[in-house]
């Protein structure tokens, strides 16, 4: 199994709260909902970072100078033939430029991170 992790920073000038809001808007939403149901993983999430002292205290034990990224978004698929097989459509081109032009007011993309990851999941019991 794969992941693509998405690892969003806000812009500098945008407040905590207005980058809160335009995740929890319904345009943001829709949008995200489309690209789901064109790449068609197996999974998706949409984090938010908590605004927390336990933030600070976990970075200042890890030895941590950077903010913690402002949001996150996984996917999971099967393989990666899966994703390149949905990439290269014209719905998804075009729902990525729009995403890039108009989430742009709100994303730092210089600041911002992707990449996939090879996926393992453990069981526990406690």
């Amino acid at each position: 199994m794969i992941r693509f992790i998405n690892c969003i920073r806000k812009r500098p000038e945008i407040s905590h709260q207005e980058f809160r809001d335009y995740w929890s808007s319904q345009q943001f939403r829709q949008r995200m909902d489309r690209l789901v149901e064109l790449l068609r993983p197996l999974s998706y999430a949409r984090n938010l970072t908590l605004q927390t002292v336990g933030n600070d205290r976990i970075n200042a034990i890890l030895g941590n100078i950077e903010e913690p990224f402002d949001a996150i978004i996984e996917y999971w698929w099967d393989s990666a033939a899966e994703f390149y097989g949905r990439l290269d459509t014209p719905e998804v081109i075009a729902l990525f430029g729009k995403i890039l032009t108009e989430d742009a007011v709100y994303f730092d993309s210089r600041y911002s991170n992707g990449f996939f990851t090879e996926g393992h999941r453990s069981e526990f019991d406690y």
